[in-house]
């Protein structure tokens, strides 16, 4: 089970919701891929992590932790990132969400 140590409970949280064509599932693969590891050699990175929904392959989800809300705007500043955006927008099937969230609970592991 994992353990979430305190300091990235206090960070700031986000989960990012990305709708993609289902032509295009391969390419976004990879490019999540290297968005995630751009994204962990960030500033104030604590936790990055891409998933997709079981039931809807086109549908991806991020799963982040920032220091602070100033890491999340120097992330968005770095050079890959307009370069991820571009690339996304040409296979997402609509805008992505982006939903920001308080940590606010831990499952424990059973003794």
């Amino acid at each position: 089970m994992m353990t979430v140590p305190q300091h990235v409970q206090d960070g700031v949280w986000i989960l990012v919701d990305f709708y993609i064509q289902l032509d295009k599932i391969a390419e976004a693969e990879k490019l999540f891929q290297q968005h995630v590891a751009d994204g962990r050699n960030d500033r104030g990175n604590l936790f990055f992590s891409m998933l997709r929904r079981s039931t809807e392959p086109g549908h991806f989800v991020s799963l982040e932790a920032w220091e602070t809300m100033a890491d999340i705007e120097n992330h968005d500043a770095q050079p890959h990132h307009p370069i991820f955006l571009k690339a996304l927008a040409e296979i997402q099937s609509k805008e992505k969400d982006v939903h920001f969230l308080d940590f606010f609970a831990e499952g424990k592991e059973r003794t």
